[in-house]
């Protein structure tokens, strides 16, 4: 596990607690994504594009800086989508800090 390289014995305690309870992950999993993935979501009273990244940046390329080529256009969209993924990584990571239980087979009393 990577984090571990970097990461203080008490953080990786308050991981370990986080990563156990469910909701508090969920919480930070939205916290974190959901500037990425909600940008661009149209609702019936909202109608902006440029909330969409991709869409912001071809927007921002044809309007500010129309020199921009194509080529330079997609570079940096796909690299704003390796972040995300990158983001999504790290967020999959946590799951390393979760205590394992072994449980231990229940004693048949073969007397009975």
């Amino acid at each position: 596990m990577l984090s571990k390289n970097y990461l203080s014995e008490q953080e990786t305690i308050e991981l370990t607690k986080l990563v156990e309870n469910p909701v508090c992950l969920e919480a930070m999993k939205k916290i974190l994504l959901a500037p990425i993935y909600d940008q661009g979501v149209l609702n019936k009273s909202e109608t902006e594009p440029t909330k969409n990244f991709a869409l912001q940046k071809a927007m921002s390329a044809l309007q500010v800086n129309p020199s921009i080529d194509n080529e330079s256009l997609g570079e940096d969209i796909r690299a704003n989508t390796q972040a995300i993924r990158l983001i999504e990584l790290g967020i999959e990571e946590l799951n390393n800090f979760k205590t394992i239980t072994i449980k231990k087979p229940k004693k048949v009393n073969e007397a009975r």
